[in-house]
Formats: structure tokens, sequence, C-alpha cells
């Protein structure tokens, strides 16, 4: 019984980590911090090292945030390869999972796979796309010692992914909205001064 209380409060924990974390995500409404916040949440929720989203642009993977990282250098050798990765995934959409003991993708992808993980110097990469027929983004969700399987990362992925899709979907949803964007800035600025009377 006591291992019975035990496990179910480290359950409510868990529940309550992402309960906490679906907040935070689906607070946001443009693309970008949308973005920020998935990654970092994730991170936290995960206990991984980084996590990255991209976002799809017609056949385009574009690296709109890194965890811990407050901008993207589009220059970078490792956001360039996540993003040619990333176009590889789009194409065939299944997850890729790589660890110390598992390689799990499809052939064409074996290049930028070895590629990338040389470059990052990552032990284990679970690449999850969104789950939905096309998907409208990637997690790429990293860790660089062995601590946690890749398996156990790809399983643990699935309520993040969920909770992604949903509030990237909003954005995504309230950014091509006509104006959208210079509308909630204006709206941000008037209210800011009216605040300030």
């Amino acid at each position: 019984r006591v291992q019975q209380a035990v496990l179910l409060a480290h359950a409510h924990r868990d529940w309550r980590k992402v309960a906490r974390c679906a907040r935070q995500v689906h607070g946001a409404e443009d693309v970008e911090p949308t973005c920020y916040v998935i990654a970092n949440e994730a991170a936290a929720l995960l206990g991984c090292d980084r996590v990255t989203v991209a976002v799809r642009s017609r056949r385009e993977a574009i690296v709109k945030a890194v965890s811990g990282q407050t901008d993207v250098s589009r220059r970078s050798n490792l956001i360039r390869l996540q993003e040619r990765l990333g176009r590889g995934v789009l194409a065939n959409p299944a997850a890729v999972i790589v660890g110390p003991r598992i390689r799990q993708y499809e052939p064409p992808l074996d290049e930028v796979v070895t590629a990338y993980m040389n470059e990052s110097g990552a032990k284990t990469l679970p690449l999850r796309p969104k789950p939905e027929a096309t998907p409208n983004g990637l997690l790429f969700i990293e860790q660089f010692d062995e601590r946690i399987t890749a398996e156990q990362l790809a399983e643990r992925a699935g309520s993040v992914a969920a909770h992604a899709t949903a509030a990237l979907q909003h954005a995504l949803a309230h950014e091509q909205v006509f104006l959208g964007r210079w509308r909630r800035k204006l709206g941000r600025l008037l209210a800011e001064s009216f605040r300030l009377l």
C-alpha cells in the first residue's frame, strides 16, 4: 500500500507539471513566443538537456526556438542541420529515435542524422513530428548523457507534443488573421498608454 501511495503521489506531481506546462504553452498568441514557451517548458518537463521547436513553412522546417536561448542564430551549423533534418522528416513524417543502442529512422535520413549527431554532441535524439496528418512543426529533444534513454524521452514527449500542437495551431491561426500582429501590438500600446494615465 505504501508503494501504491508513493506511485500515486508521483503521478499526481507529474500531472501537475503537465498542467502547468499546458497553461504556459497555451498563453501566448504569436508564433515565436509560443515556440519559446514550448521549448523551455518542454525541456523542464521532460528533464532533457535541449528542446528545439521548428515550424513548417511549405516544405521547409524553420527553427523558431531553442530552449535556454533568447534567439536563434540562422547561420549556426547546428540550426542549418536541424532544418535539413526537419525537411527530411516533414517529407516522411515518422518519428526519428537515435540513442546509444537504437537507431530508428528512414534510410534517406541516414546521412543528415549522422551529421547532426556528430555536430550536436547529443547522445539521444527523439525527433517527433507533431501528431497530425500534416505536421505543422517538429520537436527536437536532445540529451547529452545517458541518464534517460531515447525510448523514455520519446514516450514522455507524447503529452508535450499534443499540447504543443494545439498551441502552435492556435498561434499560426492568429498570425494569419488580417493585420492580426499589428492589431495586437496596437492593443498592447493602447493598454500601456491607458495604464500610464
